[in-house]
């Protein structure tokens, strides 16, 4: 039985019935990646009145994506670490999503059953709300100052009462582990500095981190892969580990989607994962040695598992930055 079954502040179980995942339809992962960044645009703005917010298409389209992640679609995660929209005024939404679909993606490597894991992926798709009343601020093109970052934090506190404005079917755990996700497991973080932290809260804050580093940001370029774990591995005593391990081993360090260049001087795309061994991915070659861009006939998969003199030298997550 998952740690996650406890409730924040009392035992609790989750309110959202289990989905089956084999009546879950997904017939393609594009468009369910646009359809819950679609619902996020119906959220994630200001002057929305949230007492009429309907939670059931939320419940609906994040009972999808865990279904299909659960299933093994690795599309999904492809696309929350690869697409990127330009448009600054999406940031939040697009942010919303990816955090949803990465933490999943941790839910379902810790073991979660489908109740828990839905559980999960909203309180993920809403841990930012409060964040809508301060995106002008989070937009500045700049890094902010104390005096604006901690008028920022108040964005857990404003998050808190617009989820208990909507709270039609949605479970207390959710709306009590969108105040933790800023906690650190060794008390540094906010608002109240507390050391014991919801497994939902300890998934999110790992999946938050993650996806606001590897994506551009107006004050700063996107981190690489490799620095995104390290800043994060840096960090240890305040994040939970086993989550941070399973992020590591189900999302790796060459993610699927992205561009790896090979000691080899070829370029592939990583195509999948392999688990154990997550510096070690499967990659299609698509330049040669050469620089030459390989036809569709030539080009071929290559398991790094099977090749142990072949690594990768650099990883990044857009073709046009190799």
């Amino acid at each position: 039985m998952p740690r996650a079954q406890q409730g924040v502040g009392g035992a609790r179980q989750p309110v959202i019935a289990p989905v089956n995942i084999a009546q879950t339809e997904i017939s393609d992962t594009a468009s369910l990646y646009e359809k819950i960044f679609s619902l996020g645009k119906s959220i994630f703005s200001p002057g929305i009145d949230y007492t009429k917010v309907d939670t059931a298409p939320i419940v609906t389209v994040v009972a999808e994506a865990a279904g299909a992640i659960a299933a093994g679609d690795e599309k999904l995660i492809e696309l929350a670490l690869t697409y990127v929209m330009k448009q600054e005024e999406y940031y939040l939404n697009q942010h919303s999503v990816n955090v949803c679909i990465i933490s999943l993606q941790i839910g379902v490597g810790a073991g979660f059953e489908m109740g828990h894991l839905i559980e999960l992926g909203i309180a993920a798709f809403l841990h930012d709300i409060g964040m809508t009343q301060f995106e002008d601020t989070a937009n500045l093109a700049r890094k902010l100052t104390q005096k604006e970052y901690e008028e920022i934090k108040s964005h857990v506190t404003v998050g808190d009462t617009i989820l208990k404005k909507i709270n039609h079917g949605l479970s207390d755990t959710i709306i009590a582990a969108q105040s933790e996700i800023h906690e650190r497991m060794d008390g540094s973080g906010y608002p109240s500095g507390k050391k014991a932290i919801h497994d939902y809260a300890r998934i999110i804050a790992v999946a938050d981190g993650f996806e606001s580093m590897i994506h551009p940001r107006p004050f700063r370029p996107s981190y690489s892969i490799m620095d995104v774990y390290k800043r994060i591995f840096e960090q240890k005593n305040k994040y939970d580990q086993a989550f941070i391990k399973i992020l590591v081993d189900r999302v790796g360090f060459f993610p699927n989607g992205s561009f790896v260049q090979l000691n080899t001087r070829e370029v592939g795309k990583v195509i999948r994962q392999n688990l154990r061994s997550p510096l070690r991915p499967v990659a299609k070659i698509i330049y040669a040695e050469d620089g030459r861009q390989l036809y569709d006939e030539e080009a071929k998969e290559i398991n790094l598992t099977k090749y142990p003199t072949i690594h990768v030298k650099k990883c990044f997550l857009e073709e046009s930055e190799k």
